[in-house]
């Protein structure tokens, strides 16, 4: 999976991630159960506010061991 290093609304290189969760279930907060959340990575552009990626939690830990192995 290819991670942006710049954005390409802007061209601007000052960008991060942000983690967020998320559910569809209807529960309210405090009953929730381990595998009614999911965990969103946003990759954001901090100059112009553009949302640049959205990876789940999966897909982020895919991307990290790439890079891992990459480096090995």
């Amino acid at each position: 999976m290819e991670i942006a290093d710049h954005c390409p609304e802007c061209g601007s290189d000052d960008i991060e991630f942000q983690c967020q969760q998320t559910t569809k279930s209807p529960a309210g907060d405090g009953r929730l159960r381990l595998n009614e959340v999911d965990t969103l990575f946003v990759l954001g552009c901090t100059y112009c506010s553009e949302t640049i990626q959205t990876l789940t939690g999966d897909e982020a830990a895919h991307a990290l061991t790439a890079h891992l192995r990459a480096e090995a």
